[in-house]
């Protein structure tokens, strides 16, 4: 990714169905922390043209650092909208919280943010995944954090992509037949 040579797989995703289908990935870590998972999507939302298993991996990612996150009974959050030309995709959780110093950080390869509990979490490569994936995708990743009140991390796609090799634009989100 870093060098340049990975290549999306585009093809038209619906939107609501890849995040149904990633949160039912992390549901059962959820359960066993007794977190409360609440999901709010319209099921009209539509498509992007995008890399379905890039974008997967991204709320994927995002879901499961919340999950670790967060403690026992807390809750962790996964939305979307639309909001003009773009498509806005937000993980909340009420976890603990990343400091002003370690945000920048934490979306460098190898780089995890505070263990919650002293316990080896990964690699440290999921933030530095969603942030490169979704670049990839011409959007953009912004974190708030406010230390010991949980975080926010707020994926904006555009709703015109990136310029293709033959010089049309690649629209990224269709509106559905009679949703305006």
């Amino acid at each position: 990714i870093e060098a340049g040579r990975l290549e999306l797989a585009r093809d038209t995703v619906d939107v609501h169905g890849l995040l149904v289908s990633a949160l039912n990935l992390v549901q059962g870590r959820a359960r066993e922390k007794d977190l409360k998972l609440e999901f709010d999507c319209p099921p009209d939302i539509g498509w992007i043209t995008g890399d379905e298993k890039r974008l997967k991996q991204v709320i994927f990612n995002l879901l499961s650092n919340a999950i670790t996150y967060t403690p026992e009974r807390g809750s962790v959050r996964l939305e979307s909208r639309r909001e003009g030309d773009e498509l806005v995709l937000i993980v909340a959780d009420t976890g603990i919280g990343i400091p002003q110093a370690d945000r920048e950080r934490i979306f460098k390869p190898f780089e995890k943010g505070g263990d919650p509990k002293g316990v080896q979490t990964g690699a440290g490569l999921g933030l530095s995944l969603v942030r490169n994936f979704i670049k990839l995708h011409g959007g953009a990743v912004d974190v708030k954090s406010p230390p010991g009140r949980g975080t926010t991390i707020t994926c904006r796609l555009p709703a015109r992509g990136p310029t293709g090799s033959d010089g049309a634009d690649t629209p990224p989100i269709v509106g559905i037949e009679g949703g305006g």
